[in-house]
């Protein structure tokens, strides 16, 4: 194959949606990021060595095991909701695991010596481990300023994270670092901390904060004072804390990065569903008490004019009685008109039809982000798992019947799925001669083959659960709101107010 037909096909698989023009981005920042490594390598091979000191700074008297206590793993999960007890299932890699590798990972193929001297803390009394670091070139060279940089300043590796030590003070000693792989993302990192003056004032259990530390590029500074100013403006508009959104405390900047300040929460929903629910999903009851909490905070930020457009399990996290969540992660974010057309935003399977097909969006993508996440929580799958835009509309037509004419119109990414007579054409590969194949999706036929699959779905699921007379009224209950959210037309789809006063929340009795 040659280059010019190998771009070809490329081309078409863009038009298709196969391929995901974000995705490529940063598989080409990926491999920029890996030439600038081995051009550091030769940088420090032709100054004499090989060999790179690394620096550290601790406090002898660092909580190294301070989570010791959270080692012991919980038998199930019970919450207000009356989740059910499921035994833990050994840990596997697979569709629901959240991202825990970076592409912009540091390499580890350089060794590393280190040269340590100690010395008194002036102030505290406490003895501290000083390491000295310098490259050794640098060193015989005079310590060169310029290579000194390519070594992002030893506080930032060479992707511009901050590289945190563990017991080291950030923001003139308030913060002291707990643990420094709290996560990781495209756009920051997140530690854990012990805010020293909180420790003072409540004890020990409130002391410690998530800090989120925004990589050191001047774009992504930039977008963290949006993140920040949405941030005070949710909890300004909430000043009881009742809102389910993750509380902001403050912001600051060290060493040339962002720092974000936030409660600390146990872990994130689809943590906890992995935990609990592996592949069946927890309790009608359970999902019950989420949903309504969700709504609340959809209905928060749609006062406050805001649109999170990232909702997912990953993004909700829940306390450490598994009976109170809060959305957190609000780095795509954005101020209802702000928003741009972009057939990529917010994670694909969460991704709502209007954003798919390119019509205006607003508030309605973030309800159906949640109604993805309720069908993920009871059944224990992905409700629309597409590995492209374009398989995404099959599986929305699929449960939902043809794609309204009314839409349609609007739609400004229509020629990259429909044909001229405005039938869906999805991409299959054919698994015989290993080549594209269009399958054509009639919209006659859709709407008239279409049928009750979503309460199909959660009924099957509610028999494997063994469900009781009140399990299965939940259950047709939630197939009724899903089928509300899940309306391709977002003028048409059902509002978090409303989400609020339908029966599968309101509704108690056995």
């Amino acid at each position: 194959m040659n280059e010019d037909t190998a771009m070809d096909e490329k081309q078409v698989k863009f038009l298709l949606g196969e391929l995901d023009p974000e995705l490529e981005r940063e598989k080409e920042e990926a491999r920029e990021m890996e030439e600038r490594r081995k051009r550091r390598r030769e940088i420090v091979e032709t100054m004499g060595g090989g060999n790179i000191i690394t620096t550290t700074t601790r406090k002898e008297d660092v909580h190294e095991n301070s989570n010791e206590a959270k080692k012991s793993k919980r038998d199930g999960m019970v919450d207000a909701g009356g989740a059910k007890t499921i035994p833990e299932k050994k840990k596997e890699k697979d569709m629901f695991d959240s991202d825990s590798e970076d592409m912009f990972g540091e390499s580890d193929e350089e060794e590393n010596i280190t040269t340590t001297t100690t010395t008194a803390a002036a102030n505290t009394g406490n003895t501290k481990t000083m390491t000295t670091t310098m490259h050794k070139g640098a060193a015989a060279a005079g310590g060169n300023d310029n290579n000194s940089q390519a070594l992002k300043d030893n506080w930032d590796d060479i992707d511009g994270y901050y590289r945190a030590k563990l017991g080291e003070q950030l923001d003139d000693g308030r913060y002291e670092v707990m643990e420094t792989n709290f996560g990781k993302g495209v756009f920051s990192s997140v530690l854990k901390a012990k805010d020293l003056s909180m420790e003072s004032q409540n004890g020990e259990s409130s002391a410690f904060v998530a800090i989120k530390i925004i990589r050191n590029n001047e774009t992504m500074r930039k977008a963290s004072k949006t993140e920040i100013a949405i941030l005070k403006k949710l909890s300004d508009r909430d000043p009881e804390r009742k809102k389910h959104v993750v509380q902001f405390h403050r912001s600051f900047e060290f060493r040339g990065h962002v720092f974000l300040v936030f409660e600390k929460l146990s872990m994130n929903l689809r943590e906890a569903a992995k935990k609990f629910g592996r592949d069946v999903g927890i309790s009608i009851s359970a999902v019950r008490v989420y949903a309504r909490q969700l709504f609340v905070a959809l209905m928060h930020l749609q006062k406050c004019g805001i649109v999170h457009a990232d909702i997912k399990p990953d993004n909700v996290l829940v306390n450490d009685q598994l009976n109170v969540l809060k959305i957190c992660d609000f780095g795509s974010a954005l101020f209802n008109a702000d928003n741009e057309l972009t057939p990529y935003l917010a994670s694909r399977f969460y991704r709502a039809p209007e954003v798919v097909l390119g019509l205006p969006y607003s508030f309605p993508i973030d309800l159906w982000a949640v109604g993805c996440c309720l069908y993920e929580l009871y059944v224990g799958k992905i409700c629309f798992p597409g590995k492209s835009n374009n398989e995404m509309l099959k599986y929305f037509v699929e449960m939902k019947g043809a794609v309204p004419k009314k839409v349609l119109r609007k739609a400004a990414f229509k020629e990259k799925h429909f044909d001229r007579d405005e039938n869906l054409r999805i991409a299959e590969v054919d698994k015989v001669t290993g080549k594209t194949m269009f399958r054509v999706f009639d919209n006659n036929t859709l709407s008239a083959n279409k049928t009750g699959h979503l309460e199909s779905m959660l009924n099957a699921v509610c028999v494997e659960h063994g469900g009781d007379d009140f399990e299965r009224k939940k259950v047709r209950q939630l197939s009724d709101l899903l089928e509300k959210i899940f309306i391709l037309d977002p003028e048409r789809r059902i509002t978090a107010g409303e989400c609020l006063q339908h029966p599968f929340i309101i509704d108690t009795s056995k």
